[in-house]
């Protein structure tokens, strides 16, 4: 099922979504603007995507404060929470051809490592975090005598992440479930547009010694 010429008729059966998405459905990108993202085997574009604005941002973000404010995940028990997200870890698995040529005819990096590691570390953070919802209790912390010192891990609101080329799928995935406790958070999610449209490496900003993009 994943020899040479399976993958490459995945890809050219492969359709984009190129729209951006946010508050649950597909949306353009205000301003209109778009952005080709280019395979960097071959130079040529494989889709044009949509490109984010500001205003695209306060509306993700908008999106996402809402969500977080009127309790529709973060007040939902916890054991709809955990059929959520293994569900959401199965999704993955079970699409996981299909985001493993994104990633690479994105940014290159080898076909059997985005479906054999990087999608399978996508699936498995929301799948552990899904385990660990009825699981995992705060804590008491150590305290002088005659004082109680309780830890109570609690959602701070929205996370807006960049998610950087290399490990795409399982970054993605550790950004939404970071604002820890039990994946309660609401999260803004966009792809780094530093690194070299040909092979992907990260063009700015860079440590002194560190290798150059292509």
């Amino acid at each position: 099922m994943t020899t040479y010429s399976h993958w490459r008729q995945r890809a050219a059966e492969l359709v984009p979504r190129t729209r951006l998405f946010i508050d649950g459905a597909w949306a353009d990108p205000c301003g209109d603007r778009w952005l080709p993202t280019v395979n960097p085997a071959t130079g040529k574009t494989t889709a044009e995507v949509a490109a984010g604005s500001p205003a695209d941002v306060d509306r993700a973000v908008t999106a996402a404060r809402t969500s977080f404010e009127d309790g529709r995940w973060s007040r939902t028990a916890p054991e709809r929470r955990k059929r959520v997200l293994l569900e959401l870890a199965r999704l993955i698995e079970t699409h996981g051809e299909e985001l493993a040529l994104c990633d690479t005819l994105d940014m290159g990096k080898p076909v059997a490592e985005s479906y054999g590691t990087d999608v399978p570390g996508a699936a498995g953070v929301f799948a552990w975090y899904a385990e660990a919802v009825d699981k995992l209790y705060d804590e008491v912390a150590p305290a002088p005598p005659g004082n109680l010192a309780l830890v109570r891990r609690a959602p701070l609101g929205v996370v807006g992440a960049v998610v950087p080329w290399n490990f795409p799928s399982t970054s993605r995935a550790g950004n939404w479930r970071r604002p820890w406790p039990r994946a309660t958070a609401s999260s803004s999610n966009r792809p780094s547009s530093h690194r070299c449209p040909r092979c992907g490496w990260p063009n700015s900003p860079r440590r002194p010694g560190s290798p150059t993009a292509c």
